[in-house]
């Protein structure tokens, strides 16, 4: 009884943390990403025309590495190496670690100060909701652990 038990719980862990994960990938704001030239999937230099607007607001400081959000998905939206702005074009970072899906650290102090404001990505690797394309005469290398 004890083992069924058991069981039952972990199963009800693991398809409350399956929904959560499906909640955040219809929620989330794809886009597409198309290669522009020969290289690594993780490498910025490998995809161009990216100007993708994500979910949610996000709150920093010229005087901080750390970016807070409201009602952003940065887990399934964002990648390390993902350079970040405000919309209207304001700079703002690239991305160095992703804490939650709330914060994350950039590589650098915040480019502008900014209270909940809209954001977009416009360079870095693809985000595990965006559509990917390979041109024809592209060859990514995908790494993988």
């Amino acid at each position: 009884m004890n083992t069924l038990l058991r069981n039952s719980k972990l199963g009800s862990t693991v398809f409350i943390l399956f929904c959560f994960f499906l909640s955040n990938l219809a929620l989330a704001q794809s886009g597409t990403v198309t290669s522009g030239a020969n290289g690594n999937w993780n490498a910025d230099a490998t995809w161009v025309n990216i100007n993708i607007t994500r979910s949610g607001t996000i709150s920093c400081s010229t005087g901080s590495t750390t970016v807070t959000g409201s009602g952003t998905l940065f887990l399934t939206e964002l990648t390390v190496g993902s350079v970040i702005q405000r919309t209207n074009g304001n700079a703002i970072g690239t991305v160095a670690a992703i804490n939650s899906n709330t914060s994350l650290t950039l590589t650098t102090n915040a480019g502008s100060n900014q209270t909940s404001q809209a954001y977009r990505i416009i360079s870095g690797p693809p985000s595990p909701v965006d559509t990917v394309i390979i041109d024809n005469n592209d060859d990514v290398t995908v790494n993988l652990n």
